[in-house]
């Protein structure tokens, strides 16, 4: 079936450029001859649209080793294991910033402590793997301080120095689906800690007055899974540290909670450990072997944000389209790709948005590709549960004016540019997605390339 709607007429700019080449061609024959547009091409003796679907776009999947995990809004837990990328474990660190002081206040006189704990909820959608396991995590108390880099930001691989024994151990079956409010996970932590924190408050002491009197007295926290069950979620970055306590009161006592809550956004990071095995270890993909085609990995590309994989899309063979007889310009262009796990229970869920950036041969972030009114460019997934498209689960972008572009591209190292495609740029660490495409000799969810073109005959 055709992927493009056939047209009769052709836009102002379009018609335009058609009419000063023919304008060309008539002067130099003495004659001039009216242009009919009609059916599938535009009929004329001079003029017609082309549609084309061979000129294949190639894949390679491309590695990158260190990435910023600050200030995503979620904290990313757990251990998931994927076959072409290996086993992946995350943890998270923050700091914690006390309820507000005031030196004059009886808030916690006479206080009794109740009990302490962590809590953390959900973030919508966030997880994978087997969601009927016990999720079991650890909090460890840090010894040294959170702090960025010279760029002010922190990375996968970051990590500081914490105690080995937790101050708490947690377990829960979760349920990432429930309606309505997220779930949650509350973390009883010992009676003991928590009464070293409500004395701070009790005392006023000065490691309590403010967020910076206190990181040094407490640095911040941990959190790691203590299993290697498969299961992983994101957690909000909205932790707190609950302090339940109570104060003399008629006829009764009254209940009181002192919250620690996240303190600076920027010092929450996810830490990420990946033992690499598989089938793109097996391909050779490394550090000093960045970028891998597809041929070489089973005729697929994968992406995968968290195991710092991405998906290179190049069109070596788009230069051959100028020496096609009678190629004038490209009228549309459309790529269309097709996740190679169609009708599968898929273990890790699907991105519902990409984006596509220009790149070169370093694999460097360009400029986003953006639609005519300049919004990002997005290949928003459309599920064909039917395969009435013909094509099952897909993703589709407009790609017109970047093959254009491209196909004028006279500069060393042309045909090293391509397009990388991940998640909108902002977030795309922040989730467990993953997606694995097809070339065009892969059994399924291949990329596909629909020209149209306008060629004079």
């Amino acid at each position: 079936m055709s992927f493009f709607k056939k047209t009769g007429t052709l836009n102002t700019w379009q018609h335009l450029a058609t009419l000063a080449i023919l304008t060309t061609v008539a002067t130099a024959g003495c004659t001039k001859k009216d242009i009919q547009y009609g059916g599938q091409f535009v009929d004329g003796q001079y003029t017609q649209i082309i549609q084309l679907d061979s000129l294949t776009p190639t894949l390679s999947t491309v590695y990158t080793d260190s990435f910023a995990t600050a200030d995503l809004g979620t904290a990313l837990l757990g251990y998931i294991s994927d076959t072409a990328v290996g086993d992946l474990t995350m943890s998270s660190y923050f700091e914690l910033a006390p309820p507000s002081y005031s030196g004059t206040a009886t808030t916690y006189d006479n206080a009794t402590l109740d009990s302490v704990c962590l809590v953390m909820r959900l973030d919508s959608g966030k997880y994978a793997g087997d969601t009927t396991l016990p999720f079991q995590v650890g909090i460890y108390q840090l010894k040294e301080q959170i702090t960025p880099g010279t760029d002010e930001t922190l990375y996968n691989h970051d990590s500081f120095l914490a105690e080995t024994t937790p101050l708490a151990t947690g377990s829960k079956i979760l349920r990432p689906d429930l309606p309505g409010t997220a779930d949650s996970m509350s973390i009883r932590m010992s009676d003991n800690f928590g009464q070293q924190l409500l004395d701070l408050l009790i005392q006023k002491n000065i490691a309590i007055q403010s967020v910076n009197q206190f990181l040094p007295y407490f640095k911040g926290l941990k959190i790691a899974p203590t299993s290697q069950n498969k299961i992983a979620y994101g957690f909000k970055d909205s932790i707190e540290l609950r302090v339940y306590y109570k104060t003399p009161g008629l006829p009764e006592a009254t209940q009181h909670t002192a919250v620690f809550s996240l303190n600076d956004a920027t010092h929450q990071f996810n830490h990420i450990d990946i033992n690499r095995k598989g089938s793109l270890a097996a391909a050779g993909i490394s550090l000093t072997n960045p970028v891998i085609s597809s041929g070489s990995s089973g005729h697929n590309a994968l992406l995968q944000s968290l195991a710092g994989y991405m998906i290179k899309i190049q069109f070596p063979s788009i230069g051959s389209l100028v020496q096609r007889a009678g190629f004038l310009q490209i009228i549309a262009a459309k790529l269309y790709l097709q996740p190679t796990d169609q009708g599968t229970l898929r273990q890790f869920a699907l991105p519902t948005t990409l984006n596509l950036f220009t790149t070169d041969l370093n694999n460097g972030f360009g400029s986003q590709l953006t639609d005519n009114s300049g919004s990002a460019l997005s290949g928003n997934l459309v599920i064909d549960y039917q395969n009435t498209s013909g094509l099952g689960t897909y993703y589709s972008f407009d790609i017109t004016s970047y093959l254009s572009t491209l196909m004028r591209d006279n500069t060393a190292g042309s045909l090293k540019k391509g397009l990388l495609l991940t998640g909108p740029y902002a977030n795309r660490y922040d989730s467990f997605n993953r997606l694995q495409l097809g070339d065009a000799s892969a059994a399924k969810g291949k990329a596909t390339l629909k020209i149209q073109y306008l060629s004079v005959q």
